[in-house]
């Protein structure tokens, strides 16, 4: 009964498809398929890609910290794989398999929903959540810029949806085998694996409370164990537990409560508190389910606020305690939003014209969606066509050992092209580690963004040889937007570089496109 859906239940999920793929796509292809929306590290993850198309294996160490001493292979490798594999099938350039290709897989991640709520309540409930969650401005953002979490994602509902029937007696041990090793295989894709382990736990707990905890806990086990075991290849010869917890950080957001719940999306988000308040009220039996659910997910994205509150902000440096970015949690949190909103969608028809309700609901969503402004944050790529022409160029006129400089923005874009050959990494330093400049708080961003803007030709060549920089990047765009995450810049965007500096015997103008000039340094 679970997976027998009728033909319209059919065609209502194409439709959503459809639309999924049109509202990620759409925006897209009104402009230029090399620049990617900028945004969870989407040129970090097609520098690695290059690299395994360039070099035919994983880019060990790590290309982000090359010029600072060794780091493990950190990154999930298997998504980075898939885009090196797609751009060699395709002919593709890698940017332009993740403006053009991939909106075709993450569309399929607000589907999985409709199986859970229809399984959890009814058909109707499935529609009305399925609708909110493909319309959720967050989700929808941040499952449409090429984030491996998408498939994750897809994987959350169907997991969940799996472990009540195993908990029920309704699935054997060849399944649990199966969804162990998927489970591996997610591992290996994206690290939001660990938010599907805690929601999965989340779940273990709601059994727990129905005094049915030995089977779930047998499984839960087992999954863990096995997903482990598929990816023990890759985690375990470079300790990379000890370089998540105690060696790597995350950035900061900083996001007010209520800017959390404008970027979240407002709609969606009152749908779903006033939905999860109508399921306490009425004591239903999947309430606990959906509110343990949303629970450490909620919790995630205050994670910033509650640590400025508690008075330990040094603890943002710690990944157990932030281990992200608030946000980067929207897009969990709006699955069980979503299908509380859906319950109360649901709830609303019962009273009310069906019709004038789901109407009234599209009509809001859609205005939540204008208000956003989700086309323009689909293709906010913060760079240039002829930026991007001049790392093309660089990528073809340098060494293997060339290291250019450029703002945050810049360096990660051209690192994608060239699959490395930036200097990078500034933004997220290490701890624990003696390695100079990069253990945190670090030095790199201040530096970059000293070597930019001093007018002393001397203080600029100390810093160049301090990180064996070969080239100087710069355009007429970074000097008005560039961006580089320190306190010495004053304004977020942009910065005033004194352009004397770099017109000395010291250096050699190797490319020029109108404003945009890569120097070479004379050694």
């Amino acid at each position: 009964m679970t997976w027998n859906l009728k033909r319209w239940e059919v065609y209502f999920l194409i439709s959503i498809y459809l639309f999924s793929v049109a509202i990620r796509l759409g925006p897209k292809l009104a402009v230029d398929p090399h620049l990617p929306a900028f945004q969870g590290d989407v040129w970090y993850r097609i520098c690695m890609a290059q690299h395994i198309f360039d070099h035919g294996r994983l880019p060990e160490p790590d290309i982000r910290y090359l010029p600072y001493g060794f780091v493990p292979m950190w990154y999930p490798p298997l998504s980075v794989a898939v885009l090196a594999a797609l751009s060699k099938v395709t002919t593709l350039t890698i940017p332009e398999v993740v403006t053009r290709v991939i909106p075709f897989f993450e569309a399929l991640s607000p589907l999985s929903i409709y199986v859970l709520a229809r399984y959890l309540y009814r058909q109707h409930i499935a529609i009305y959540s399925t609708v909110i969650l493909a319309a959720t401005s967050s989700f929808i953002y941040w499952t449409g810029i090429a984030d491996p979490q998408s498939f994750v994602l897809f994987l959350i509902p169907l997991y969940i949806l799996w472990f009540i029937k195993y908990a029920k007696g309704e699935y054997g041990n060849t399944s649990l085998v199966i969804m162990g090793t998927l489970l591996g295989v997610a591992f290996l894709f994206h690290l939001s694996y660990f938010v599907l382990i805690l929601v999965l736990f989340m779940v273990l707990v709601y059994f727990a409370t129905q005094n049915s905890i030995r089977r779930p806990l047998i499984a839960f086990v087992v999954l863990v164990g096995l997903s482990q075991m598929v990816a023990f290849w890759w985690w375990y010869p470079r300790d990379l537990y000890w370089w998540w917890i105690k060696g790597l950080t995350s950035s900061s957001g900083y996001y007010t409560p209520l800017k959390h719940f404008l970027e979240f999306g407002a709609v969606p988000a009152l749908l779903g508190a006033v939905g999860l308040v109508y399921l306490a009220v009425k004591r239903d039996r999947y309430f606990a389910l959906l509110g343990l659910w949303i629970l450490p997910l909620f919790l995630e994205t205050q994670n910033e606020t509650i640590l400025q509150l508690i008075g330990h902000v040094e603890l943002s440096w710690e990944t157990l305690a932030k281990p992200l970015e608030g946000f980067r949690f929207y897009c969990f949190l709006a699955q069980p939003v979503s299908i509380a909103g859906g319950v109360l969608v649901w709830k609303l028809t019962q009273r009310i014209s069906a019709k004038v309700v789901f109407s009234g609901v599209l009509l809001l969503l859609a205005l939540n969606l204008w208000m956003y402004d989700i086309t323009f944050d689909l293709i906010n790529a913060g760079i240039t066509r002829p930026e991007y022409d001049a790392a093309v160029w660089f990528r073809g006129n340098s060494s293997e050992d060339a290291l250019i400089v450029a703002d945050y923005y810049r360096a990660q874009m051209i690192a994608g092209v060239c699959g490395g050959k930036a200097l990078l990494g500034g933004l997220f330093p290490l701890r624990n580690v003696d390695y100079p400049y990069i253990q945190a708080p670090g030095q790199v961003q201040d530096d970059i963004y000293t070597l930019y803007t001093t007018e002393d030709v001397e203080e600029a060549l100390q810093i160049i040889r301090r990180y064996r920089i070969t080239h100087v990047f710069y355009s007429r765009n970074l000097e008005a937007t560039g961006y580089f995450g320190t306190y010495l810049q004053k304004e977020k965007w942009g910065l005033e570089i004194p352009p004397d500096k770099f017109f000395t015997e010291w250096f050699t103008i190797v490319y020029q496109n109108e404003d945009i000039i890569i120097f070479k340094v004379n050694q």
